[in-house]
């Protein structure tokens, strides 16, 4: 896992073992490099991050076992660390804050077992929302709710939820091809449509569907296994690459509808200039 990965993408308390977390580890430890780009929620835009403070705090077992004391001292019966983690925006000066767990094997505070972060601000759920917005010229008010509720599902940890709606996202998106098709098809094969697989739906409307839904239609049937048969941890597991796929479909309709709507800003001022010429 990047060190942008685990900051801007992990769901909170997410545990993701040493051997898959070992630059985020130097990342937190202010070794290697002290920058990360990524999302800035705040201000709405892509920037780079650098690694402003990194303070730890470590809990001790006491004679009795439990929690004795907390201290920004290392002890040797420590078994973890709490990581206060801030990031500064180059950009903007403005501020990222992470708190991560980092747990040790007993005894041993060399040997790291896991990382997981127990707390950020801006949630997980702002970075992400906040990039979606620009669908709002795409899809519907309820389909975005749906969207954003899968993101922000996720970002606690509900990945089969989060699946259900990217499913009913990936749905309204061929029910809409399927309009634009029979409106300009008035022979279209309407129940061959009703009764086929998803697989083959997508196959009827190729013509009116985004290339990359029609290459990747696969991501409907690994949407419903999700739903089906998966653990909230394997949901969790693909939900950014899924959710990515969604974005790569509506960026696709995205770009078409800024061509058309460019296209008629400049057929209208190019009536406006033949008029004018012709006085």
């Amino acid at each position: 896992m990047t060190v942008k990965e685990f900051l801007f993408d992990s769901p909170i308390y997410q545990v993701v073992p040493k051997d898959n977390c070992e630059d985020v580890i130097n990342f937190i430890k202010g070794l290697g490099s002290k920058e990360v780009d990524g999302y800035n929620p705040i201000e709405k835009c892509d920037s780079t991050f650098v690694l402003f403070c990194s303070i730890y705090y470590t809990v001790q077992s006491g004679p009795f076992g439990g929690i004795s004391h907390t201290s920004y001292l290392s002890g040797k019966h420590e078994t973890f660390k709490t990581y206060e983690l801030i990031l500064k925006c180059k950009r903007y000066g403005s501020f990222l804050h992470y708190l991560i767990h980092v747990e040790y094997a007993k005894d041993d505070k060399d040997n790291i077992l896991s990382i997981s972060k127990v707390g950020q601000y801006p949630s997980i759920a702002d970075f992400h929302i906040g990039q979606v917005r620009k669908y709002n010229k795409i899809l519907p008010k309820d389909k975005m709710r749906e969207f954003t509720k899968a993101i922000g599902l996720a970002a606690n940890g509900v990945g089969i939820g989060s699946f259900v709606y990217l499913r009913r996202i990936f749905e309204h998106l061929v029910f809409e091809a399927l309009k634009i098709a029979k409106d300009r098809n008035t022979k279209f094969d309407i129940e061959g449509f009703n009764t086929a697989r998803m697989n083959k739906k997508i196959q009827m409307l190729s013509g009116f569907l985004p290339d990359f839904l029609v290459e990747n239609h696969t991501i409907y049937g690994i949407l419903s296994k999700g739903i089906h048969e998966l653990s909230e941890e394997e949901c969790l597991k693909y939900f950014t690459i899924l959710r990515e796929s969604i974005e790569m479909i509506l960026d696709e309709k995205l770009e078409v509808r800024q061509k058309e709507l460019k296209k008629a800003s400049i057929k209208q001022t190019l009536s406006q200039i033949t008029g004018q010429l012709k006085k």
